[in-house]
Order: C-alpha cells, then structure tokens, then sequence
C-alpha cells in the first residue's frame, strides 16, 4: 500500500491472516516513496497501525500550518511538506504550477496532504512516524480509487431553497455522504415539518432533493451521488472556526468536529 492511509478493516484482515503490509506514503512528483513502516527485516520494527511510517532515508518531512506556511510542533495536525532529493524539479511548462507546489521555499514541496509528525514524547514507538488524515485539496478520493470533486455537488444542492449550508464528504468510503444545514424555516413555511424535530422527515425530503439536484447536473457521474446525509442543528460559522474570513468551509476542521456524526453515517463502510 503507498498511496495513503491504509484502511482499519484492511489492517484487521491482514494481520489476521499473517499478511505483512508494508504501508507507505508517497507521490508521482515524489519518484514515488517519501515515507514507510519499518519491515520485520529491520531492527526497528514496529506495526505502527494508522500511520505511514517514518521518512525514507535521505528525505525529510514537516507539518505546516495550512493557511500561514509556519511550522507546527510535532502531534499538532497541518500540511504536510516533503524536501529531498526523490523530490521533482518543477511540472513541465506550467511555471505557475511550480511556484504552488514550492511555495514554502528551501526546497519543499507541498504534498497536498494533511496529517502530523507522532511526537516521541508521547508514543515513543511511534515516533517520527507520518500519520494522514486527509487531502488539502477538495477532491475525494472514495474506496474503488474513484475522484469526485464536491464543490460542484454542493453548488447544485445550494440552488434548493431548503439547504441552507452543506459538505460532501466521503475520502476512503464506498460512496459520499453529506453534513446539511437545512433551512428550517423555509421547510416549515412549506409544511414539509411542523417543527425542527422532525428528523424523520426532514431526512427524507432532503435526501430526494439532494438527489434530483445532484443528478439533473449535466455530465452526472454515478460515483457522484450522495447517500447519505447527516442534518446539524446550527450554521457553520467563521466564529466556530469552521469557515475562513471569505466564508469558505474549512473542510479537515469541519470533518474532525463531526467525526462521529459522519462515521455513524456510514457505519463501516
């Protein structure tokens, strides 16, 4: 495995049936590997399930605040940054490309990745070792290898008088699934709930309306559908720290703080 974090039910099964898994992390402009799990051939050794392993020699990685580029301690999540020599010179004939990719200076490259550097203070096996968490990027990547970008699905369901805020989500699942902030008002006003507690069918009218918006858009993919849907109570806010100063959702913020919510979304899968 080398494309990212390795799924949990992936690592029950194989450890299960005796199978080493020698995750790694790494990237086309990588050559392709900047990070691995040390191999019972080796003397460090260690099945440090949920991360990537530690930088392949001669490579080195950081976490950097996503929106300031500083550098961030160790067990604090942000951007990831790969600088070596297995690290590309540049995308051919798009300068611009380049200059994104190197933006933090002295060589380093921004992988696109979110995730942190385990602290050897707290799990000393774990120490140094990579853990993702997630993309920078919007897209999502679901289970079959399949990329979806959502901002156009939740530009769709915005056009619905009833959905006042939404994110789709869904890296590593088997399809996507969505936090919706319905406007209660407005389904009120239309009798499809005589109050905010009805969960039931305010579930029910909002996953049809996802539905048709999403696809009676042109070119609709199958992979592109939505599931599943959680409501949340309240607006995402700047003030919660869930959107930024232009008003754009912060979507690892949001992710992390309902984490539960959205895997009970979507149970094991």
């Amino acid at each position: 495995s080398g494309g990212g974090a390795l799924s949990e039910h992936l690592e029950d099964f194989f450890e299960i049936v005796g199978v080493e898994i020698i995750n790694g992390w790494g990237l086309t402009e990588t050559s392709p590997v900047i990070a691995a799990r040390p191999t019972k051939l080796t003397n460090s050794y260690q099945n440090a399930r949920g991360t990537v392993g530690r930088p392949v020699p001669g490579t080195q990685i950081r976490a950097v605040d996503p929106e300031t580029l500083e550098a961030i301690p160790d067990g604090q999540k942000g951007l990831l940054l790969a600088k070596g020599a297995t690290i590309f010179g540049g995308y051919k004939q798009n300068p611009k490309a380049t200059e994104s990719a190197f933006r933090y200076g002295d060589g380093w490259f921004d992988t696109g990745d979110l995730g942190y550097i385990a602290p050897y203070k707290n799990h000393h096996d774990m120490g140094g070792m990579c853990v993702l968490v997630g993309r920078e990027k919007e897209t999502i990547v679901l289970s079959n290898g399949e990329n979806v970008e959502p901002s156009p699905l939740e530009q769709a369901c915005l056009a619905s008088s009833y959905i006042e805020q939404i994110m789709v989500v869904g890296q590593d699942k088997k399809s996507l699934g969505a936090l919706v902030v319905p406007d209660y008002e407005a389904l009120m006003e239309e009798g499809i709930i005589s109050s905010k507690s009805d969960k039931d069918e305010a579930m029910k009218f909002l996953k049809a309306e996802i539905k048709q918006k999403i696809e009676e858009r042109d070119l609709f993919k199958p992979q592109e559908s939505v599931r599943n849907i959680v409501l949340l109570e309240d607006p995402l806010t700047f003030e919660d720290g869930f959107l930024t100063r232009t008003m754009k959702v912060r979507r690892h913020i949001v992710a992390e703080a309902f984490g539960s919510k959205i895997d009970s979304m979507f149970g094991s899968a």
